[in-house]
């Protein structure tokens, strides 16, 4: 009779063992497959140009400056020759760069009628000699530009209302 209560209890053990076995093979199966779904890439949600935009007709000026690195070749009606500034607008709504110094990071909005707003904007804060003034000055555009211009020669131009451009850019290829 123990060696009876012996086997079954040592079938039950191999049996308990198998169902533990099955259930993380199951558990890990189901992680795997939602890390690989949420993981992959959904071409809808990777547009970034707004149904305002859309309807406007402006879409290819839209599409044309994002993902494009644009560098500083101008800032408040002064051409800049020594300059390393840059941003580059990404299709998830965010922006960073370089102000020629810091590295800078946030987000953009783009609207119907080339309107672009730039938020929660945020920079390293390092010290560069001779760079800080149009770092800060750049940081500032970004803070009052309210919509863009893609000129005739490629250069991006980011302005407030009707003025004269704030800065301009060209790509970097």
């Amino acid at each position: 009779m123990a060696q009876n209560l012996r086997r079954k209890s040592k079938k039950l053990q191999n049996l308990f063992h198998m169902k533990t076995k099955k259930f993380f093979y199951f558990a890990f199966i189901c992680l795997a497959i939602t890390v690989f779904v949420s993981c992959s890439s959904n071409p809808e949600k990777d547009k970034v140009v707004n149904e305002t935009a859309l309807m406007s007709g402006s879409t290819s000026q839209v599409t044309d400056i994002i993902g494009v690195h644009w560098k500083l070749v101008e800032l408040n009606g002064n051409r800049l020759s020594e300059n390393k500034a840059y941003f580059i607008l990404h299709a998830d709504n965010s922006v960073s760069g370089n102000g020629g110094c810091n590295v800078f990071f946030g987000t953009y909005t783009i609207e119907s009628g080339n309107r672009i707003s730039f938020s929660q904007m945020g920079a390293s804060r390092m010290y560069c000699d001779g760079k800080m003034e149009v770092e800060k000055q750049l940081l500032q555009v970004f803070e009052t530009a309210d919509n863009f211009t893609i000129n005739d020669d490629g250069t991006l131009s980011l302005n407030r209302a009707r003025m004269a451009s704030l800065a301009r850019f060209v790509v970097v290829k």
